[in-house]
């Protein structure tokens, strides 16, 4: 993929953070086609979920590099408005915690000071119902229009506060260019000033930059022990374990996440890719079914297919191939299931079929470890077809 193709597909997997950004930053109508990219399209050996296999060509599993770039515009020249913002994401305890109106979806968590959103009167704790008169389902509703507006522009915001409904307007400002940094500080600073903040800690925690894993694990631990019912940060920790190969770890937390609340779908994706790892495959199938029970997304589908792989029980490999399949028709661009199915057609005989896919796989993910492991295996396949 093209690098300025691939820094807007990267923008927003960082789950995180501006007014442009939470940790659900895009909602869940953009989920599907983030998913097909945060994972996914990034293409090469360090961004791709690359799971174990059944086969001699085990792949160790990996996640995206953690480093904050929602802040960015989404395409260069883009326009850049903000009102210095972190909205938060859907969870039973922030609902519980900030009493959110039927209906609410969007809470404010994080307000920098001296700006827009600041300036305009908007507090940590505010639910926003609606953005111009139109009602808000997520906070795609609120970041989108923001991000694609002009500085200058203002924004008729319908809130709920302490259970008082009133309207604020919001002139939003020219984002700048250390955003991140602001947001980062802000929440530093209010640590410093409480540190039994949860909302700063848990937020902190997704804003470290790459190389600080453990300090991000620090502050998910920290916001867990302030609130042993806070769903949404054992989620994000289970993600960080994931990413250090601790899958354990990943189980216990994600686990414990849909204790809380069993409608979390990215816990059953962490803890699908969690079992896929450790052959655990019944329970990663029933994970990644779960979650696609609840959305259609190319990693679910991945993810069960590579378990069904691993299992390769009757029956199993067909079905490999039909998922990895659906993954491919949500998202063509994705190396991994091209990988996953070649296997499948290997061990089913169909070696014209795996050659098509492992050699597509290499094409689009040249330097990974997955591509050097098909490599070999195109080498005995095109023998084997002599």
């Amino acid at each position: 993929m093209a690098s300025s193709k691939r820094s807007a597909v990267m923008m927003n997997l960082r789950e995180r953070l501006s007014n442009d950004c939470s940790l659900a930053a895009l909602g869940r109508r953009a989920l599907s086609v983030i998913a097909a990219a945060l994972f996914l399209l990034a293409g090469g050996g360090s961004t791709a979920p690359l799971l174990a296999t059944p086969t001699p060509e085990r792949v160790a599993p990996s996640l995206p590099p953690r480093r904050i770039e929602a802040t960015a515009t989404p395409e260069p020249g883009a326009p850049s408005a903000w009102m210095g913002v972190i909205f938060g994401p859907e969870s039973r305890y922030l609902s519980n915690r900030f009493h959110a109106p039927p209906e609410g979806r969007v809470l404010v968590l994080a307000v920098i000071p001296d700006q827009p959103a600041d300036r305009a009167g908007l507090r940590v704790g505010d639910w926003v119902m609606a953005i111009n008169g139109r009602p808000v389902r997520d906070t795609a509703d609120v970041i989108l229009p923001v991000r694609t507006s002009s500085p200058g522009k203002v924004f008729r915001l319908r809130i709920v506060r302490e259970g008082e409904e009133r309207e604020v307007n919001v002139r939003v400002a020219t984002r700048p260019g250390d955003a991140d940094q602001r947001f980062f500080e802000h929440l530093g600073d209010r640590i410093r000033a409480d540190d039994q903040d949860v909302i700063a800690y848990f937020l902190r925690a997704g804003m470290w930059p790459d190389g600080e894993v453990q300090s991000a694990l620090a502050d998910y631990s920290r916001a867990i022990q302030l609130a042993p019912e806070f769903e949404a940060a054992y989620e994000q920790r289970a993600r960080l374990y994931l990413l250090l190969e601790e899958y354990e770890n990943v189980v216990r937390d994600a686990s414990r996440a849909l204790e809380l609340d069993p409608s979390r779908r990215g816990a059953y994706m962490w803890r699908a890719t969690a079992y896929v790892s450790l052959g655990r495959n019944d329970e990663a199938i029933a994970d990644s079914t779960q979650a696609l029970a609840m959305e259609r997304e190319p990693l679910a589908y991945a993810l069960r297919g590579q378990a069904y792989l691993q299992r390769a029980q009757e029956g199993d490999l067909p079905r490999a191939v039909e998922d990895e399949s659906a993954a491919l028709a949500l998202a063509p661009e994705y190396p991994f299931p091209y990988y996953i199915r070649g296997l499948a057609y290997a061990q089913m005989g169909k070696v014209n079929e795996a050659i098509f896919d492992l050699r597509q796989h290499t094409y689009l993910t040249p330097f990974s470890q997955s591509a050097i492991l098909a490599r070999q295996r195109l080498q005995r396949l095109t023998w084997q077809r002599r």
